[in-house]
């Protein structure tokens, strides 16, 4: 016991030593780095901030295994000069007194140029297990040099950390606001609950927003990702797509969300839909996910996501390739398009960002080797655990250029829409009022039919009617006479022309998904992670680790596993 308390305090002093208090400049991450996970990023001015998760490596000490420190330090890349992944420098300062957490919430509030910081699976500092804290935000202001000195946020009562503090959940920021949605937080008696409500951070007022999201349309999301798409509605749109749905608010079933289903947040009217997508990848949990940030000539859109993993509970066919792929949501049409360069290996628990014009930089995530399985006794191929992809050429490389060219959607992307039409079969008629542009070319490859599944904050269904009555004329008796007969062969075909489409939209957007119940060996995990000194802590109930039996993080002492022998893990892996 004695030797391993002494371990942790010297791995602390070490992590101390290597992240001084700063701002400091120098090669990226400790000497001995193997890799970092559960990390958030945000693009703010010229930086790149990189802020919570936890970092594995040797600490200077060669041959021996990787094992964690909790990362308390907010690092700042410099976006305005050109670097490689293997040569990329960064400033990072100790976040002291602030909370230090897996996967925290961060969002710029460019009105009043601050960064805010809320949310995550906290660690404790002393190296115990981790936890859900009580709620608190915090925040900076970004500096030239890239520091970041945070401090609470003292604000408006009603603010999120006023209320919750979550885990999990889909994160969005918008021009105007920022948005938190799903997740879910710890009950007074130790539960884990779905969150069933929207907080809303509006820029412009300062005022919180909370809002109960209908449970009509399965909203109790974890796990997935968000993008917000500013060219579509009066005020833009908020897509949510992948992770996990629970059954209930206690979280005792879980079902992976599969891509062919698109959950639309219309900012403008504040309705929630659904819409049908095709061509979708496999469903999937812990990825990333970049938009384009630039409208294409024809008033297109295009989402980006890559890597991540399946959930435990999905007993579908598993293909590690899937995993290594980038893939593309295209919009209006809402077709997902698979990119040709697959990464080298695939990874989760990481998080991706558009950096500049048209780079989407992933950043950390556990690695996984092309035998489909995760190894933590083995560094990250990847320098720093960063890549970036061009979104225009769709490949991989380890430069990044601030002054690339701008975007313009790719070869297989344009091909696609010229295939597919601009327009989808509307999957509610409201959608098409929302992803319609009278600016754009118009296609009729797709039409609105079927129920309207749009809801409004309230929860209540709302319908939108879109015929008009037309003023009534009167008509000469020949001219009737021949529309008779006309019509009657018009609503034939019309009649036949609904038919088939509602049959079609049936077949795409499924109204009930099977769920495997919750507490299986699979979904139960070992979610604490032993403390630095090699203690074992008591297993809890993580939704957001659920990383499987990885003996580093479920509850045995770090100093178990030799030095001299790798042990290759595959319960997290896509599998066979």
């Amino acid at each position: 016991m004695i030797g391993n308390q002494l371990a942790s305090w010297l791995a602390r002093a070490v992590l101390v030593l290597l992240f001084a208090s700063g701002p400091v400049a120098s090669s990226f991450l400790p000497t001995g780095f193997a890799y970092w996970f559960f990390q958030s990023a945000l693009v703010a001015k010229n930086w790149l901030y990189i802020d919570g998760g936890e970092i594995w490596a040797n600490w200077g000490h060669p041959g021996a295994n990787a094992s964690v420190q909790w990362n308390e330090q907010t690092f700042a890349i410099d976006l305005s000069k050109s670097w490689t992944t293997d040569s990329v420098v960064a400033v990072w300062r100790n976040k002291s007194s602030a909370p230090i957490s897996k996967r925290p919430d961060l969002w710029y509030d460019s009105k009043k140029d601050i960064v805010r910081s809320v949310a995550g699976w906290e660690y404790n500092k002393n190296g115990g297990p981790s936890y859900i804290g009580p709620p608190q935000e915090w925040e900076f202001q970004p500096k030239s040099d890239g520091s970041a000195s945070w401090s609470p946020h003292i604000g408006d009562s009603g603010g999120p950390a006023a209320n919750l503090q979550t885990v999990a959940g889909q994160y969005v920021t918008t021009e105007d606001s920022h948005f938190i949605y799903g997740g879910y937080y710890r009950t007074p008696g130790g539960g884990d609950e779905a969150l069933s409500q929207m907080f809303i951070s509006n820029f412009t007022s300062g005022k919180y927003e909370n809002t109960t999201l209908p449970k009509t349309l399965n909203t109790l999301l974890s796990d997935g990702e968000g993008q917000y798409v500013p060219v579509f509605g009066t005020q833009g749109v908020i897509l949510y797509f992948g992770g996990q749905m629970s059954e209930n608010s206690t979280r005792e079933q879980l079902t992976p969300v599969p891509l062919d289903i698109i959950t639309v947040y219309d900012i403008g009217s504040k309705r929630l839909y659904q819409q049908a997508a095709t061509n979708a990848p496999a469903s999937r949990m812990n990825f990333c996910s970049a938009s384009a940030g630039t409208t294409g000539k024809n008033g297109t859109y295009e989402i980006f996501i890559f890597g991540g993993r399946y959930s435990n509970s999905d007993r579908g066919a598993r293909d590690n390739e899937v995993l290594q792929k980038v893939y593309i949501l295209t919009l209006p049409s809402f077709t997902w398009i698979e990119a040709p360069n697959k990464a080298e290996y695939w990874r989760t628990t990481h998080t991706c960002t558009r950096v500049n014009n048209r780079q989407m930089i992933s950043i950390g995530g556990i690695p996984g080797d092309k035998e489909g399985s995760i190894s933590k006794t083995e560094t990250d191929a990847l320098p720093h655990g960063l890549a970036l992809f061009d979104m225009t050429t769709l490949e991989w490389t380890n430069k990044y250029n601030p002054d690339v060219a701008a975007y313009k959607p790719a070869d297989i992307v344009t091909a696609s829409y010229k295939t597919t039409g601009t327009y989808p079969l509307w999957s509610d008629p409201g959608l098409e009022k929302i992803f319609v542009r009278t600016d754009a070319p118009q296609d009729t490859s797709g039409t609105s039919t079927g129920t309207p599944t749009g809801t409004d904050g309230s929860g209540d269904s709302t319908s939108t009617t879109t015929d008009q009555e037309a003023p009534k004329k009167k008509a000469p008796v020949g001219a009737i006479a021949g529309g008779v007969v006309g019509g009657v062969a018009v609503i034939a075909i019309i009649a036949g022309i609904l038919f088939w489409r509602r049959r079609q939209q049936k077949r795409g957007l499924p109204k009930k998904y099977k769920s495997v119940p919750h507490g299986t060996s699979e979904m139960w995990t070992m979610g604490n992670i032993p403390e630095a000194g090699g203690k074992a802590v008591q297993p809890v109930k993580s939704e957001l680790w659920t990383m499987g039996n990885i003996p580093e993080t479920a509850g045995n002492p770090i100093h178990e596993l030799p030095a001299n022998k790798a042990r290759r893990v595959s319960e997290i892996g896509p599998g066979k």
